[in-house]
């Protein structure tokens, strides 16, 4: 008999017995499953929601519990607006808790039926960081439960889909500057189980569908969450290690299979009936891959990506964000696979799916749109034909108009923080597309030189340094309520450190002398918005921006030059030389280099400012822990360099070199250095030192000062070593080295060497 909605919450808060409040608590379930309309009729009364809690939590036995649970489930299934409603509610808590005692009691279906709850509500409403960051118990419970080999195979699978929802929530969070627990531990437990899986689907052929779903929600997870560490580990044929130092049960799962068996297991699944099955495969495979241990490794991995993905596009592009974020996984780091990409028309077909999904509806699928932005830049990431085909099937058309999007073009979205975070995800992967194309010279100077480009990338970065202002100067006063959002919300998708980071990415190579858009992005105040991010706590941000001002002032004009050092200051520069992120040094020492390069105003200005033994003590830091630069010679070559543009300026800037022979000592040993390029700059350095122009001639005083120099550089060993380099495998070098060696030896000779 049917009751009334009245009725049966009242059943549900007065039973007479527990037999009516089960019969109450099923007649509510049939109402609600698959009913909509019934979940948002039930959801607007204020007492349905805590009465399921106290039951889920309180109900007088487990039967109870879980049709509490199952229909508490049913509405974390519901529409965007239902969630909203039920997550007023202290549903995360009061689910944690229950899962908690259950797992301790070993109530599998009450543990299953809260993992699903959870999954529903993140795949709903993306609030894992929060709950990871309250909750970071959640990591135990999975760990336990996937490391005992008598975990129910449904139970297993819930714990697994749950972990990519963990893991992509809590990104979010991390963008916005909370912090949450890693679900790296679980790498080792996952590991286990995929191989002990994997042996199950090798000797039971009858049997694969009973296993399967388990498997390949097992290699989805992992892929989501293995470290290149534990990566390595893996694939060098040991265990994949814990970070947290969690330990596994003794009497738990099997270790994982050899690296070998396990490749070819990840191979061998590539070719399953099953589409989930073949695409989480090649999930794990594009992660695995960045980290083999020898080119055949890489190659195993790397031969079924994409003939895998391509026959699964067409139905999959637009759908499964998987399926783009893997192709861009492959074409990235293997050019190979990037030219069979465009020969198979996949470029087309991504531009297609990005053309086909309007403003509207970006948001809603962020995660689809950016991933296949993310797969233009894999795939233009390599030749400027792939660039090409990329701009010829629409792609700048498209970044415009991702540039373009502003939060107030969904004044209908309920959850404007996660409208913020689509429209960030999205404008950050159209960067990476922009960056790839920007690589093409002729592109440059062709179809990347519009307004549209300039403009979009002045409004991003203008908005959020114009609200900041906006909001300093803000008096307390009510505003009218209005459905528009707010003017530090729709700067909050711009200003955010992620998308101004790949603004700077992009901008690297446009803002170079070649570049048409270098005069326009500079007139437009670009210069002094990088000099900013320069000063960003941000890693990512100031490498890029650094990186930026290097391009900037390659080649370029005393003008910029000096604007940009006095708009820096000296001290700040220096500190970027010394940054923690050797990264950042990397490009703060390049950028140095070109600031310093035809430039000795510049020279006497750090000089000035900073004092003469302040600029050589950086200089022979870095000269000095030449081994430890080794992972970065590009450091060792600017620094190197910046002393070339040192000496290539005044006679009394070639003195204070030779005069710290404690620094030219710490050179020497890096003449046989094994890259090229430092032994070419050493070599230089040892020509500006002993240079005399043409009209020099005359004064026998600098003639003088330059062969003092050259007994200096004679006496420390340098004539010796560049006759060794006379018969360098390097033609630059050795070329060099006897402009050099006839330089030092026509002042020890007491004649004057010149250009010839």
């Amino acid at each position: 008999m049917t009751i009334s909605a009245e009725d049966m919450i009242g059943v549900l808060q007065h039973p007479g017995d527990e037999g009516q409040l089960l019969n109450g608590l099923k007649q509510l379930k049939n109402s609600v499953i698959g009913h909509d309309e019934e979940k948002a009729v039930f959801i607007a009364r204020e007492d349905v929601i805590p009465t399921l809690l106290d039951l889920c939590e309180n109900g007088p036995s487990d039967d109870v519990r879980v049709e509490a649970i199952v229909i508490l489930g049913s509405f974390a299934y519901g529409s965007d607006s239902v969630v909203s409603d039920l997550l007023k509610h202290p549903i995360v808590p009061v689910v944690q808790r229950t899962l908690d005692r259950a797992h301790a009691k070993r109530r599998d279906v009450i543990v299953r039926a809260c993992i699903r709850i959870l999954a529903a509500i993140l795949h709903k409403h993306n609030s894992g960081g929060m709950y990871m960051a309250e909750y970071p118990g959640i990591v135990g419970v999975l760990n336990e439960l996937l490391w005992t080999p008598t975990t129910p195979s449904a139970t297993v699978t819930q714990c697994c889909r749950l972990v990519p929802l963990l893991v992509e929530s809590g990104k979010r969070n991390k963008a916005e500057g909370q912090n949450t627990p890693s679900l790296a531990p679980l790498a080792q437990c996952l590991s286990a189980r995929i191989s002990m899986l994997m042996g199950k689907y090798d000797q039971h052929a009858q049997g694969v569908r009973k296993s399967s779903s388990s498997l390949e929600a097992a290699i989805a997870a992992l892929a989501n969450i293995i470290t290149p560490a534990q990566a390595k580990n893996l694939l060098s044929g040991g265990a994949v290690s814990s970070p947290s130092g969690a330990e596994s049960s003794s009497s738990g799962v099997p270790g994982p299979r050899s690296a070998d068996k396990f490749i070819q297991g990840l191979v061998s699944l590539t070719r399953d009936d099953d589409v989930q099955m073949r695409l989480s495969a090649v999930e794990l495979l594009t992660k695995l891959q960045e980290h083999a241990v020898s080119e055949s490794q890489k190659d195993e991995m790397v031969q079924p990506l994409l003939p895998t993905l391509v026959p699964i596009l067409d139905e999959s592009l637009g759908k499964d964000p998987r399926v783009a974020l893997a192709l861009a996984r492959t074409c990235r780091d293997d050019e190979h696979s990037s030219a069979m990409a465009v020969e198979v028309g996949v470029v087309k077909k991504i531009c297609s799916v990005l053309k086909a999904t309007p403003d509207e509806s970006i948001c809603a699928k962020s995660d689809v749109v950016a991933n296949n932005l993310l797969a233009l830049a894999g795939i233009g990431a390599h030749k400027d034909r792939f660039r090409s085909e990329i701009t010829d099937n629409g792609g700048l058309s498209i970044i415009n108009r991702i540039f373009a999007l502003k939060l107030e073009m969904y004044n209908g979205e309920e959850d404007e923080e996660s409208v913020i975070y689509a429209i960030r995800s999205v404008k950050t992967a159209a960067c990476y597309v922009l960056r790839s194309l920007s690589r093409s010279v002729s592109l440059l100077r062709t179809s990347l030189s519009s307004t549209e480009i300039v403009d979009g990338i002045m409004e991003m970065l203008e908005n959020g340094s114009s609200s900041k202002k906006e909001d300093e100067n803000k008096m307390d006063v009510e505003e009218e309520s209005h459905p528009k959002k707010s003017a530090s919300a729709t700067s909050a998708i711009d200003d955010s450190p992620e998308v101004r980071s790949a603004v700077m990415a992009a901008i690297c190579n446009l803002i170079l002398e070649f570049s048409p858009l270098q005069k326009p992005l500079i007139d437009k105040g670009l210069l002094t918005i990088i000099i900013d991010h320069a000063h960003s706590p941000h890693p990512p941000l100031r490498l890029n921006s650094v990186w930026a001002l290097k391009h900037a002032t390659f080649s370029a004009s005393q003008e910029i030059k000096d604007a940009v050092l006095t708009q820096m200051g000296s001290s700040y520069l220096m500190e970027l030389c010394h940054d923690p992120e050797l990264d950042v040094q990397e490009q703060a020492m390049a950028f140095l280099r070109n600031l310093l390069c035809r430039n000795t105003d510049a020279v006497d200005r750090l000089f000035t400012d900073l004092g003469i033994n302040t600029v050589f003590a950086m200089i022979e830091e870095k000269l000095a822990n030449g081994s430890f630069y080794d992972r970065h010679p590009d450091i060792l070559v600017s620094t190197v360099y910046t002393l070339v543009h040192i000496a290539a300026g005044a006679e009394s800037h070639r003195d204070v070199i030779t005069q710290r022979e404690g620094m030219l000592r710490k050179l020497l040993p890096l003449l046989p250095h094994q890259d090229s390029e430092l032994r070419v700059a050493i070599v230089w350095l040892m020509i500006n030192l002993t240079w005399i122009e043409e009209d020099y001639n005359t004064s026998s005083i600098r003639s003088e000062s330059c062969k003092i120099r050259a007994q200096k550089i004679s006496q420390l060993g340098f004539k010796e070593a560049l006759q060794e380099r006379s018969r360098d495998s390097s033609l630059d070098v050795r070329e060099r080295t006897k402009t050099a060696l006839f330089q030092i030896e026509g002042l020890l000779n007491n004649s004057s060497p010149s250009r010839a």
